[in-house]
């Protein structure tokens, strides 16, 4: 069970901290606003995100806390970041329309258009260190394979079996992900030797894995791809 603290005494931001503390908290003062409003909605769902991720779907990624403490989308973090972060604004996005009011407009940073759109991809950047661009790549998993570039319609179910499962090989051992790369290697059922061994993708990947543990799924690995190649690299 996740407790949710509105204003706690602490101050120490809209958070979710994991077990043993297991609690979202939400403020609403001068530095912080998310309890009221388009955002205060997304934060809610936002935060459950991470509690989600941490309890059943593999495990919030370890991140540089430096590099995260003013994470947003369209700004380069780190891979924990990134994947942590890209999640919950997927899962926030995705969930916030379940709970709005209908006088309440949604925060324009966080929405369906936005990750349909691959917004905050910029040109030659590395998408898998900025939150924005993975949460376009979480959305085209799940959406509906309505574009000219996604052929592939996952179900929630396929996807949290996968998060919930996925180890990949570092040196001689098999350890949770701790990125978007991970994750990607887990879906596509192999991890590309011709792309762990060059620069192009996920340059600040070191070391990179050299197996990941799952079986063959039903989809085209291909078109996973396909999708993380436009979303996180424009391709």
């Amino acid at each position: 069970m996740v407790t949710y603290k509105v204003n706690p005494s602490a101050q120490t931001g809209c958070v979710y901290h994991p077990p043993p503390e297991d609690t979202i908290e939400l403020i609403e003062n001068d530095a912080w606003v998310c309890i009221w409003g388009g955002y205060g909605i997304f934060a809610v769902a936002h935060e459950y995100g991470h509690a989600m991720h941490e309890k059943l779907l593999g495990g919030v990624a370890w991140f540089a806390a430096d590099l995260c403490a003013g994470h947003e989308p369209d700004v380069l973090t780190d891979l924990g970041c990134a994947y942590n972060e890209g999640w919950a604004d997927y899962y926030g996005m995705a969930t916030q329309t379940m709970i709005y009011a209908s006088q309440i407009t949604p925060d324009p940073r966080f929405t369906a258009v936005r990750f349909e759109s691959n917004y905050y991809h910029d040109a030659g950047e590395d998408g898998s260190i900025d939150e924005g661009t993975v949460a376009a790549f979480f959305n085209d998993l799940l959406d509906p394979s309505n574009e000219s570039h996604d052929d592939i319609d996952l179900s929630g179910q396929d996807l949290y079996e996968v998060m919930g499962s996925c180890r990949v090989r570092e040196g001689n051992v098999f350890i949770d992900p701790s990125g978007i790369d991970h994750l990607i290697w887990c879906l596509e059922a192999a991890v590309d030797g011709v792309i762990t061994s060059g620069d192009d993708y996920f340059p600040s990947r070191d070391p990179h894995p050299t197996q990941e543990n799952q079986p063959d799924h039903a989809w085209d690995k291909d078109d996973i791809r396909t999708l993380w190649l436009r979303n996180l690299y424009g391709g």
